[in-house]
């Protein structure tokens, strides 16, 4: 058998057991990955004086492993190990990102604590010991976890398994955070045992085509659910408690409103095509419309830098005088300064909830589908921007001239081809003139 000529393992040393110390054999060499020097104890079955070829064997394995994984790393086909832990890792995304929206940060923090809590559980002690077999099992991990529901009559945040299985709509959404999360950190070479085709095909869509009666997406309401949508709203905001302590008191009872009124809300949304979160506070970076936004000379809403998209648009008012009127007795209700509508998107959703189970109003009503409408109605109605209806639409909403175009022109039928507002072309001049009446009665009462 021919010799190995030169030492026997580069770059691993093997070491003489220390009486004084009573360490025995070992081997030291340098780590790759953090330049730093490693010592080790041969097993017990190496540490016998007759050993001597089978230690010299083992430290040329070594001394092999760590020469493939030098050429790796100087030929870009690795990257470096950090023994970083696997929270500290995901950290990064959320340090590195300080402008994350109030919901985003929301959703990421809750997948990403989801996945520190699994590889906790798994064993899995740093960013390194995350590879493509993890995260799949991960996925997996995710896809058949129950949903979950509030305790009743339990604590504050705590929640129960229901048993059945969440719907690929819920798995997509963990999927989609997670990817995003994961895909920045191994650009930045945070983990050294993923590649970004691990990350898409771990994260891939499940379920990526549901069936049609699961597709839930929002669409313009039609004439007839306005009218119910809008009716809703004032039987909801006309509604009043039988008696108050207060009422009692003066004798003067049912005049306590039970809710706060929706109505007004509804309309702008309705009305100016606006998005929930540039109307009403949502807890992200952004911020609602304010009385600042408005000017009453011009007719204009200006929706500045913090929208969504970030690009500043202007709402219009000229094309719908029953706006500037919910906006004149807004203004007067809450003093003109700060938010136009000092409510927050909890409590415009269980108003939402509210006027669906209680008050009959479509259940295809939601912020979005006020949006679509807007924009559906203007792009369909010649007679309010006559042959720049598109273009006003698109315009006056953000969207595209194309994406308009699209999917909104001519999408409804509109109840007056020759109106020249939007509630004309929707049909909702009586109803939104109750509504401003029942907002201008608090603004007499305050």
């Amino acid at each position: 058998m021919a010799k190995r000529k030169g030492r026997k393992h580069p770059g691993v040393t093997v070491i003489k057991p220390n009486p004084k110390t009573q360490a025995g054999w070992r081997m030291r060499w340098e780590d790759p990955d953090s330049h730093k020097t490693v010592t080790k104890t041969f097993d017990h079955d190496l540490q016998g004086p007759r050993a001597d070829g089978q230690r010299h064997e083992e430290a040329y394995k070594k001394s092999v492993k760590l020469a493939r994984r030098r050429r790796e790393l100087e030929e870009g086909r690795a990257t470096k190990r950090t023994n970083r832990g696997v929270k500290e890792t995901l950290d990064l995304y959320f340090a590195e990102h300080p402008d994350l929206r109030g919901r985003t940060l929301k959703e990421y923090r809750k997948v990403t604590d989801q996945l520190v809590a699994w590889c906790d559980a798994n064993g899995i002690k740093n960013a390194d010991g995350l590879d493509r077999t993890a995260l799949y099992e991960f996925r997996g991990h995710r896809i058949n976890a129950p949903m979950r529901k509030a305790v009743k009559g339990g604590k504050r945040g705590e929640r129960v398994s229901t048993g059945n299985r969440r719907g690929p709509r819920t798995i997509n959404k963990e999927m989609t955070g997670i990817a995003t999360v994961l895909n920045y950190l191994v650009k930045r070479e945070a983990f050294s045992q993923l590649r970004l085709e691990d990350v898409a095909y771990a994260t891939e869509f499940y379920n990526a085509k549901p069936k049609p009666h699961q597709i839930r997406a929002a669409r313009p309401l039609n004439v007839r659910e306005i009218e119910l949508l809008l009716e809703a709203c004032i039987e909801h905001d006309e509604q009043t408690f039988s008696m108050t302590r207060e009422e009692r008191a003066s004798g003067d009872k049912g005049r306590t409103l039970r809710h706060e009124p929706i109505g007004p809300l509804v309309a702008f949304l309705l009305l100016t095509g606006m998005r929930a979160g540039e109307a009403v506070d949502a807890g992200g970076e952004g911020r609602p419309v304010e009385w600042s936004d408005v000017d009453f000379d011009r007719a204009v809403i200006r929706i500045g830098e913090w929208s969504k998209t970030g690009n500043p648009r202007d709402v219009t008012m000229a094309e719908s005088p029953m706006l500037q009127r919910i906006l004149d007795a807004q203004h007067e209700v809450t003093g003109g300064t700060g938010p136009i509508w000092p409510m927050t998107y909890q409590q415009a959703e269980k108003a939402r909830q509210r006027l669906i189970k209680e008050h009959g109003a479509p259940e295809a009503f939601s912020p979005q589908a006020l949006r679509k409408s807007c924009v559906s109605f203007l792009a369909s109605s010649p007679s309010v921007y006559g042959a720049a209806s598109v273009f006003l639409a698109a315009k006056r909403t953000g969207h595209s001239v194309a994406v308009c175009e699209k999917h909104y022109a001519n999408a409804v039928k509109v109840a007056d081809p020759d109106a020249t507002t939007i509630e004309g072309a929707m049909g909702v001049e009586e109803l939104l003139d109750q509504i401003a009446e029942d907002l201008e009665a608090i603004e007499v009462a305050a």
